[in-house]
């Protein structure tokens, strides 16, 4: 795997854990905040407008007074389009009796849609990054294996060709394709390198290449190029 996917897959990966655990911060914050809030009835008194990409939202102005009768007022910002809430509406307020001022509504909408909003953002982010670290770590785990178990065998050399699948600032690696007898099966057998980035097909012409195989697991192999391509020339 190219090592830009490995740098996407992380990126993405990290985003999306940063999205989750801001989720479940956020959740374990209102369980929190419920667990020991009071519980107050409101009124709706005005909906404040924001412009957001896909058209305006609404959100309440609630109007709400504590145990001790002290007047408050509480402005949300979570929004909806169409509004949650009409003018006048009579909704609970849970509020911290240790400073009135963390309030919110109690409704779905009001207390879980910015969680909801980070973890299905974290989601999809790692669900996108997560399936590309797990490809990269489990290669290395088998090109690890193969390096202390595997069998080695000579392969004919084949051919060098542009891995056009795959492309990193307009340019595209080559891979390494040569043709052995796998020691399990007897049969010939075709085995490819991991992607680099010089032309092997002068170097490796009529040459034999080792490589590395799994007896038990047939797909798994590894083209051994070190002798010809250095460390930053992988791609």
């Amino acid at each position: 795997m190219p090592r830009f996917m490995v740098w996407i897959g992380a990126l993405f990966a990290g985003i999306g854990a940063l999205f989750l655990a801001i989720s479940a911060a956020g959740y374990l914050a209102d369980q929190s905040h419920i667990a020991t809030a009071k519980e107050a009835q409101g009124t709706v008194i005005n909906l404040t407008q924001s412009r957001g990409s896909n058209g305006p939202t609404f959100a309440p102005v609630v109007e709400w007074r504590d145990a001790k009768g002290r007047r408050h007022v509480l402005y949300s910002n979570t929004g909806s389009n169409p509004p949650a809430f009409a003018r006048g509406e009579k909704v609970r307020v849970l509020y911290d009796p240790a400073d009135p001022n963390k309030a919110k509504v109690d409704s779905f909408g009001q207390r879980f849609t910015l969680i909801l909003i980070f973890a299905g953002l974290g989601l999809v982010f790692s669900l996108i990054g997560g399936p590309i670290l797990y490809l990269f770590l489990r290669r290395k785990r088998v090109i690890a294996r193969l390096k202390h178990s595997g069998e080695r065998i000579e392969a004919k050399f084949l051919r060098c060709d542009v891995d056009r699948s795959t492309v990193v600032n307009g340019r595209s690696p080559y891979r390494v394709h040569a043709q052995g007898k796998h020691p399990k099966t007897g049969r010939l057998a075709s085995f490819v390198s991991g992607p680099i980035w010089v032309d092997l097909t002068s170097t490796l012409a009529g040459k034999t290449i080792p490589v590395l195989v799994n007896r038990k697991r047939y797909r798994d192999h590894y083209v051994m190029l070190d002798e010809w391509v250095a460390e930053d020339e992988t791609a």
